[in-house]
């Protein structure tokens, strides 16, 4: 009875904020972290705009792979 207490709640809650939902304020630059990164190191360190990047904050790991995977599916 629990269970499908908490499903039903969980779901209204889910119902009333999926507007909400969508991307972070940050996703910009996120975007040009891993664009500046996979620059970087495509060119073999040549193309050192990811030096100048402002946001560097999280590190090339963590947007390297998306913008990885965004180049190989054409987004």
């Amino acid at each position: 009875m629990f269970a499908w207490a908490f499903g039903a709640a969980a779901l209204v809650l889910v119902a009333a904020t999926f507007g909400d939902y969508g991307a972070s304020w940050d996703e910009p630059a996120d975007i040009a972290n891993g664009e500046a990164a996979l620059a970087y190191y495509g060119s073999l360190g040549r193309d050192d705009s990811f030096l100048r990047v402002d946001d560097r904050a999280v590190g090339a790991g963590f947007h390297l792979p998306a913008a990885l995977l965004a180049r190989a599916l054409q987004l």
